[in-house]
């Protein structure tokens, strides 16, 4: 007997579920292991075409923010009824929506209660106030996902210091009280384990839900490639002004969502000034399930967010591990990485990496010269790459999520 048969799991998830690229093995890894999932959702963040619509019920929920303390008045008499809608509840209701710390799925836990699922998950910082309210209602077990390490990410995201202790505060208090947490590197487990009391954490890696590909011939001219949502704080400027410093054959392709789609027009922008149109391109962005093949046909992966941003250390690039990490590996392409800690701590000795001073454009535009100069050098760091990725596949990262729901401890009845 497949040891989740039977149980009824329902993932959720505050944003558009289209763009993410975990959640899908979430779903293969429950479904392998015999569960039945849902994915819940807020109704106008969901999309009707995902993939995911295929493959297990979607269930869409209206939600408010933070309700307002008081009910609106149905009272029959309506003066009563007009004077304490306009002046009670609209004055508290429109207070409450301009809260600093919105909670954006308030009523997701009502709805799992309602279908009495077996086992439910709260995915990101901003759905750690339903998890603690899920807790408070029922003792379904809650697993908790983090995909970064939210503390920096907050700090990144949110000006007012209320709201950044708010949303740092009620995570902890979400991992405190979950059954298990899912977080996606050791480092990271370990950060979070000096501040939450739970020792049921569990590092799933950001693995490509595909198997990886043998490296192809080094490409002239040289091609290197950016994989990722095409936004702000990750480099790309810098990526830019280092290759105007670079010689020879050489091209760059920056593939992604649009999520910004005002900042993409800067880009192209600052592309055009340097002379670089020719170089430098947007390929239309492609699934999960196609970004390993996508990926390689190229020959240098790169990654440069910034470690320090608005003059703070930025730890979240420092350790974690992200997606288009282990996308270049399992594509077999050599890689330019900034120098941080996770990272090398996994991949140094395969000898698959120029490491640089992801803030310094001399240094990058430096290491990236030596590898167009020396395509016998790639070809090594390409295979070595490859080599190191089948160590780190799909295969791996299912088992850790079946451990982890496993781990909950829920009734087998």
């Amino acid at each position: 007997m497949r040891p989740l048969q039977g149980k009824r799991v329902c993932l959720s998830h505050p944003y558009n579920i289209a763009y993410d690229v975990r959640l899908i093995k979430s779903v293969r890894a429950l479904q392998d292991a015999g569960a039945e999932v849902s994915i819940m959702v807020r109704r106008y963040e969901s999309p009707s075409d995902t993939l995911y619509h295929d493959l297990c019920e979607i269930v869409e929920v209206d939600t408010i923010a933070d309700p307002a303390p008081v009910r609106n008045s149905q009272h029959r008499i309506w003066l009563i009824k007009v004077l304490w809608n306009l002046l009670i509840y609209e004055p508290l209701r429109r207070l409450s929506a301009k809260k600093a710390n919105p909670n954006i799925i308030a009523g997701f836990a009502e709805e799992m209660i309602r279908r009495d699922f077996d086992i439910v998950h709260f995915t990101d910082y901003v759905s750690a106030p339903e998890a603690v309210r899920m807790k408070v209602l029922s003792d379904i077990p809650v697993v908790y996902e983090s995909y970064e390490y939210s503390p920096t990410v907050i700090k990144s995201v949110h000006d007012e210091s209320d709201e950044v202790r708010y949303y740092c505060e009620t995570e902890i208090k979400a991992m405190d009280r979950a059954d298990a947490v899912i977080v996606v590197g050791e480092e990271i487990r370990q950060k979070y384990q000096e501040q939450t009391k739970n020792r049921n954490l569990h590092v799933v890696f950001n693995t490509p839900p595909c198997e990886p590909l043998q490296p192809q011939s080094v490409h002239r001219p040289m091609r290197f490639y950016f994989q990722s949502i095409i936004r702000p704080g990750y480099g790309l400027e810098m990526l830019i002004d280092a290759f105007t410093l670079v010689q020879g054959d050489w091209e760059l392709a920056i593939q992604g969502p649009n999520a910004y789609p005002k900042y993409k027009k800067e880009l192209e922008r600052l592309i055009a000034s340097k002379g670089l149109e020719d170089k430098i391109s947007f390929p239309e962005p492609v699934t999960s399930y196609e970004v390993v093949e996508e990926a390689n046909k190229h020959d240098v992966g790169v990654l440069l967010i910034p470690s320090v941003q608005g003059g703070s250390v930025h730890e979240n690039a420092r350790y974690a591990l992200p997606n288009k990490f282990f996308v270049y590996a399992n594509a077999g392409l050599a890689m330019v990485l900034g120098d941080y800690i996770a990272m090398k701590r996994l991949i140094d000795a395969a000898g698959a990496v120029a490491w640089v001073d992801e803030l310094s454009i001399d240094d990058v535009a430096e290491k990236i010269q030596a590898l167009v100069d020396d395509p016998s050098r790639v070809k090594r760091m390409k295979h070595a790459s490859f080599d190191w990725a089948r160590d780190y596949t799909v295969k791996q990262s299912l088992g850790q999520i079946r451990e982890t729901f496993i781990s909950t401890g829920a009734d087998s009845a």
